[in-house]
């Protein structure tokens, strides 16, 4: 029979070996999207970040993994849908090219094709991976609460508070080792 400490010291071995796996994960998922990202910024000059919020976030009297505040230069990225929302859409049949960005028409700011052109391609980017991988991708790999954003430089992932109490959703904590 195997005791309870033999057991443990096993138990310990193999959580070793779930970190260690689990941080080459998500070093792996973090240069996929930094090589992506860097792609675009090498495409169109005039890009200068591209940037987006996440977390939990209220939703009649639950915590729902969302988006919010996605953006290209600055410029909110929407829809000729309305509110674009990277859980609203059906991934296999999105359509970028309902996707622009938003301007302050007091500035009356002109964007180029080549930013919306950029824009479409975050949109796309972000749909997909959020179809195939879902919430558990993004929030392993930037955070359950964080403002992303990719500029020349690179990647900067920044903690989010929205000032909600419960900073905490329904994704399990099997990989939160700290």
């Amino acid at each position: 029979m195997t005791t309870i400490e033999q057991h443990k010291t096993q138990r310990t071995n193999f959580l070793e070996v779930l970190k260690d796996a689990y941080q080459k994960l998500i070093a792996h998922d973090r240069a996929f999207w930094t090589k992506n990202m860097k792609a675009l910024f090498e495409q169109c000059p005039e890009l200068t970040s591209v940037s987006w919020k996440q977390g939990f976030f209220y939703n009649d009297e639950n915590h729902v993994f969302g988006f919010n505040e996605m953006a290209v230069n600055g410029l909110e990225i929407s829809s000729t849908n309305g509110y674009f929302s990277v859980q609203d859409r059906y991934y296999k049949r999105f359509d970028s090219s309902t996707i622009s960005l938003k301007t302050n028409k007091k500035d009356e700011q002109v964007v180029s094709k080549e930013l919306i052109a950029v824009a479409q391609t975050v949109a796309h980017l972000l749909v997909m991976m959020y179809g195939e991988f879902g919430e558990r991708h993004f929030a392993d790999t930037f955070g359950k609460k964080a403002a992303i954003t990719f500029n020349n430089e690179g990647l900067l992932v920044e903690d989010y508070d929205d000032y909600d109490t419960m900073d905490t959703g329904s994704l399990d904590d099997l990989f939160d080792f700290e």
